[in-house]
């Protein structure tokens, strides 16, 4: 498996001003996903509960699509304007809202331990198949992956080390290309289940 280039979500983040003169600016690819962090911290420690709601559904499920159309889509504040995103997938959205809880809410829990003291969580797409096959075969790696900054050399080891997990993951003959973005989204979504079952079981002594 190659891990390279872009995938399906690639990132296209427009925003524009509130202005209907101003002109729309695109971002390249490593300011886009800084901006899509900020916006999704914004909405975690601003709207929390509609950030847990967006998360509880399956990705690219037809319910979280029209949640995070209908609540997030237009004008919003936590973009500065109006925002819209250019992908087939909310993925964008929905993996730095996972990782912005891992990296404050959960930041204390050590999910590397959480995955492999626990029994696997059961997978609800195809896309988190390969997400929870990589985090079980190396959680540690998957876990610095999702707490590194964007671009960071933290972020390139971190997927380093989590390549050939994540060739082993990959059926016989198929060959994804999958960015770093999108692998590290993808791992966030199941880690935060993860986090979701370590908070409950704390909460419960």
């Amino acid at each position: 498996m190659r891990v390279l280039g872009v995938w399906a979500t690639t990132i296209g983040l427009l925003l524009s001003a509130a202005s209907a003169s101003a002109a729309p600016r695109y971002l390249d690819r490593n300011s886009a996903e800084w901006e899509m962090l900020n916006f999704a911290t914004c909405i975690a420690n601003g709207r929390t509960e509609l950030a847990r709601q967006i998360l509880d559904y399956p990705l690219d499920s037809p319910d979280q699509r029209q949640l995070i159309t209908e609540k997030l889509f237009g004008q919003n504040v936590c973009a500065h304007g109006k925002m819209t995103i250019r992908s087939p997938s909310m993925l964008p959205i929905v993996g730095e809202l996972a990782v912005a809880f891992i990296d404050d809410r959960y930041a204390k829990y050590d999910l590397a331990g959480e995955v492999v003291n626990t029994p696997p969580i059961a997978a609800r797409n195809g896309s988190e198949i390969l997400a929870l096959c990589a985090v079980r075969g190396s959680s540690a790696s998957a876990v610095n992956l999702v707490r590194a900054d964007p671009g960071a050399d933290a972020e390139s080891a971190a997927m380093t080390a989590l390549t050939p997990t994540l060739s082993a993951c990959t059926p016989p003959g198929r060959n994804i290309q999958l960015s770093t973005a999108t692998v590290k989204r993808l791992i966030a979504i199941v880690l935060y289940r993860y986090a979701l079952q370590a908070e409950a079981r704390a909460a419960a002594h």
